[in-house]
């Protein structure tokens, strides 16, 4: 990158324009993938790995973004001056909001995704649905649950989707995707208030020292300088009559 740059001839705000771009939109969600959950490391599930391939493909992109967004934030208000007091009441509503999003996300998952056990793919399939059978649904005339309508549509998802009623897939993986993009920001958003706090902590212990060593200065300056000077002679005024 450093190189291409050098070959091209721009201005230095330009120059600077390009390097934040770069940084903050591809380096920070290349840097937060495993997070994500595009690269996978072993012991570890992203949260993303919950949802539908059809939904993982949009949100990978979104999150990427957005992480990148936050970081573009906490940088912008790293340099800002901030009480410590308020600090830790947007971390602790911070934390509170995120809680109750991750309450919503949960019960909305359960609402709209369901796992089904592929015995020939040999792994736990997530599906999106939606909240009703359309009536020309082979699934509604047999009276079929959701895991059960989708077994016997053998995991096909233009008949998944056809056999609920008209937009509620997309309208599924929409509400889906709202507090899911919101713990994510949320998450990034924390760490970047946790980044703040150990800048205000580490400012705060060298204000102390600053300050010792100022006033030290000031009061050797105010000391007056001690003069060596020979003893004082004895002299005895000469009488008037002596000649």
């Amino acid at each position: 990158m450093n190189a291409l740059m050098d070959k091209i001839p721009l201005p230095r705000i330009a120059r600077r324009y390009i390097w934040y771009i770069v940084s903050f939109g591809v380096s920070v969600g290349i840097g937060v993938a495993p997070f994500l959950g595009l690269k996978k490391v072993p012991g570890f599930q992203a949260l993303l790995d919950l949802f539908p391939m059809q939904l993982q493909e949009i949100l990978i992109p979104a999150s990427m973004f957005l992480m990148g967004l936050v970081g573009v934030v906490v940088h912008f208000y790293a340099g800002q001056g901030i009480k410590m007091k308020v600090l830790n009441r947007f971390f602790l509503s911070g934390f509170a909001a995120l809680l109750v999003t991750l309450l919503i996300f949960l019960r909305i998952y359960m609402a709209f995704v369901v796992r089904v056990e592929s015995k020939a793919m040999g792994r736990t399939i997530a599906v999106l649905v939606g909240t009703s059978y359309d009536k020309n649904c082979d699934c509604y005339k047999r009276n079929l649950k959701r895991k059960e309508c989708i077994k016997w549509l053998s995991f096909d998802d233009s008949l998944i989707e056809a056999c609920w009623e008209e937009n509620q897939i997309q309208q599924s993986g929409y509400w889906l995707a709202i507090p899911y993009l919101a713990l994510m920001g949320g998450f990034g958003g924390l760490i970047g208030l946790v980044i703040r706090r150990e800048e205000l902590r580490r400012e705060k212990r060298k204000k102390p020292s600053n300050g010792a060593a100022s006033r030290s200065s000031t009061d050797a300056s105010a000391q007056p300088a001690r003069r060596s000077s020979p003893k004082a002679r004895k002299t005895t005024p000469k009488s008037a009559g002596e000649g």
